[in-house]
């Protein structure tokens, strides 16, 4: 088991030839994960960014197959470690889920590139579809996360307003399992005030992060649309 990073996996096979497939994958690519760093390989595409509060790495391997079609083959590599908490395992299927999206909206870029001019049926081909817009990418949040997010976030307050008061009297009461803490005066006090909250405040600024970036996804999708 690898206890680094958790590891999804899905693939589908299209019935589009691989270039128009390649195209349609960079351009989901160019509008769904705009704030990732993606880029191309020899079989596909690359992308690493921030998926659920914790670092992934989205691979798309597209490749033809025998009797015709391409398929493309998604591996997402995420990082169990973070400052939201362990990613042991896939609850509520976000992950899975999110792949699943993924491949709809690729699907949906290769309908729109089908035009009866470029159809394998020839110019006599019928028309692409006319469909929904492609439905919006699942954000970086869950019930469940939100949830777990509160359950580790009340200890590191209480911390907090321990180091408030450390920092402020000088005297540091750091709690402690059944009732038993440490008690800690003068400057080294202080000092572990002073790092308590810098700890605290990193942590909340990389909880509201994932938020400037969710808006500025969403500004930079709009506006490809418009273009």
């Amino acid at each position: 088991m690898d206890w680094k990073y958790k590891h999804f996996a899905q693939e589908v096979v299209f019935q589009a030839k691989p270039e128009i497939v390649r195209g349609a994958v960079r351009a989901f690519a160019n509008s769904w994960l705009a704030d990732w760093n993606v880029s191309e390989t020899p079989d596909g595409l690359e992308a690493r960014g921030r998926s659920g509060r914790h670092m992934a790495t989205a691979n798309f391997r597209i490749e033809p197959i025998s009797g015709g079609g391409t398929k493309v083959a998604v591996a997402l590599q995420v990082k169990r470690a973070s400052y939201s908490g362990f990613v042991l395992a896939d609850f509520g299927g976000f992950y899975n889920l999110q792949i699943y999206k993924w491949l709809q909206a690729v699907s949906w870029r290769i309908q729109e590139r089908l035009t009866p001019a470029t159809k394998w049926g020839g110019p006599t081909g019928p028309a692409p579809p006319v469909g929904p817009p492609i439905p919006e990418p699942l954000r970086g949040r869950t019930p469940l996360t939100g949830c777990i997010t509160v359950v580790v976030l009340i200890p590191f307050c209480l911390y907090a307003a321990a180091a408030l008061v450390g920092l402020l009297t000088g005297t540091l009461y750091i709690p402690g399992r059944r009732n038993f803490g440490v008690t800690i005066h003068g400057p080294w006090a202080r000092i572990l005030s002073v790092i308590i909250m810098g700890l605290f405040c990193w942590m909340v600024l990389g909880i509201l992060r994932p938020k400037k970036r969710d808006r500025r996804s969403k500004w930079m999708r709009a506006r490809h649309n418009r273009l």
